[in-house]
């Protein structure tokens, strides 16, 4: 079973991503190229794996994967990237 909790805001959200365990993650809403896409931020070695997926799939489409190695470098992208107000859950 699977549980997870909402976070209110992007505050929430960053704190929640520097203490980032292995067996856990963070589903949220953003844009990306232009797309509304879901995005799913893992963390593990002290590095932060993301993958990006557009809400409207099109033929053959897998996402795209974004590898960070430090906090500083995630939350800036993800800053211009999730959507206001935020919609994200931790895993």
């Amino acid at each position: 079973m699977v549980y997870e909790s909402k976070l209110k805001s992007k505050k929430r959200l960053f704190e929640e991503l520097r203490e980032l365990d292995a067996d856990a993650g963070v589903r949220a809403w953003g844009t990306f190229d232009g797309r509304k896409s879901l995005i799913f931020i893992t963390r593990h070695s002290g590095k932060y794996a993301i993958w990006i997926r557009g809400v409207r799939l099109r033929r053959g489409d897998r996402g795209s994967f974004k590898d960070f190695r430090d906090y500083a470098s995630v939350n800036r992208f993800l800053s211009s990237t999730l959507d206001t107000p935020i919609k994200a859950y931790l895993y």
